[in-house]
């Protein structure tokens, strides 16, 4: 239980983010979790067949600061966690299922805001996963002139 003070403490979304979630039960966690379980499993099948995948960030162009999925801004609680969601449909699933995921910068879009690709990996296969990354890397921005001696390029 936070004391008053702590929770003025939190910006306005997680604030009521964290008086959202005293409203579910153990069982709900548990349902939760159950849930968890099939999706990482599921994973764990597809990436028997797959060293890593690439995938988007998030799905659309990059808010900006302090708008619609900003926790330091007030929302609509269920709309902005929908939004919150929506845009993390794809970051999501590797934190959900443990799997170690890198992002990477690919570049800016008209506005000039940034776009991001990321790697999901293996579990257990951050190696393969960060000499992907250098690859992806590579083929963005070029081959750096120098490699440092602890590098991916170098694993």
């Amino acid at each position: 239980e936070l004391d008053a003070a702590a929770l003025a403490g939190l910006s306005p979304m997680v604030r009521q983010y964290w008086h959202a979630a005293q409203r579910y039960s153990k069982h709900d966690v548990m349902r939760y979790t159950a849930d968890n379980v099939k999706t990482t499993l599921a994973f764990g099948r597809l990436l028997e067949r797959y060293d890593v995948l690439l995938l988007p960030v998030v799905p659309y162009a990059t808010p900006l600061a302090n708008t619609t999925l900003s926790p330091a801004v007030e929302h609509d609680f269920d709309a902005f966690l929908q939004r919150f969601l929506d845009a993390g449909r794809y970051t999501i699933p590797a934190n959900e299922a443990g799997l170690p995921a890198l992002a990477l910068p690919a570049g800016l879009d008209t506005l000039g805001l940034p776009i991001g690709v990321q790697l999901y990996g293996r579990w257990r296969g951050e190696v393969a996963l960060l000499q992907a990354g250098l690859t992806v890397q590579q083929v963005l921005a070029g081959v750096p002139e120098h490699l440092p001696a602890v590098h991916t390029g170098r694993l």
